[in-house]
């Protein structure tokens, strides 16, 4: 387990500095600066202009102007992403599979909004601080009763879904859940409940991300903002 945190955070930390590494390669700093120079002269300009001809050709200069901007801006932003969406394509399934082989729970979020039982081998619930536990064995399935469902899941090795509402299921799709679509009123207010593997995370996105993807995306941004202050200060 440390050694996937460990990897994870060198490659997050190394592809956060990549991406303003490569944005600024494709939109400079004097680039930027001169574009805000020009936009606000050329603002200037046309706020004391009176002839309609000139009005016309300041107005198309603007537009070029913030054309050209937007457009580099738009480059560099999916060629500074490029390398973080292959390691998320490529390799992020990978280590989550490895994540979720070495977790001893299964855990179920919110706890209130249903019960599971887990066949296939001996299980043990436990509550601590408001949150259900399931101690379980590899090959075990689960059955995960709701007040208005009954949900087969056969494999406790994926983060599961289960959702009523287009939202969750949207936001589930996403994150890469293996999703169940209820129809109906679940009768406890809920909108969602979460099945997946835990190392007992402690972060506040949890359950939507687990301690090690929290670790990544929270690398990768402070990756970001170093690289961004470093490179600005050097321009």
């Amino acid at each position: 387990m440390a050694v996937l945190y460990i990897a994870s955070i060198v490659m997050a930390l190394l592809l956060g500095a990549g991406f303003i590494l490569i944005w600024r390669r494709i939109l400079t700093p004097e680039a930027s600066a001169l574009f805000w120079r020009s936009f606000m002269e050329t603002s200037w300009t046309l706020l004391r202009s009176e002839e309609l001809s000139e009005l016309a050709r300041l107005y198309k200069h603007m537009i070029a102007l913030v054309a050209r901007y937007l457009g580099k801006n738009l480059l560099g932003l999916a060629l500074g992403l490029l390398p973080m969406a292959l390691v998320l394509l490529l390799l992020a399934p990978t280590a989550l599979l490895m994540w979720n082989a070495e977790a001893e729970y299964i855990e179920i979020y919110p706890p209130q909004a249903a019960s599971l039982s887990i066949s296939g081998g001996n299980s043990a619930r436990t509550e601590e601080a408001g949150r259900v536990f399931h101690s379980f064995e590899p090959g075990a399935t689960a059955i995960l009763r709701t007040p208005s469902s009954r949900i087969d899941l056969a494999d406790l090795s994926a983060a599961h879904g289960i959702c009523w509402t287009v939202v969750y299921c949207a936001i589930f799709r996403t994150l890469d859940f293996e999703v169940t679509a209820v129809t109906g009123d679940p009768g406890d207010g809920s909108d969602y409940v979460v099945v997946r593997p835990s190392h007992r995370d402690r972060n506040f996105l949890w359950p939507f991300l687990s301690d090690l993807e929290f670790t990544f995306f929270a690398a990768f941004v402070l990756a970001n903002l170093i690289t961004y202050l470093w490179t600005g200060r050097r321009a």
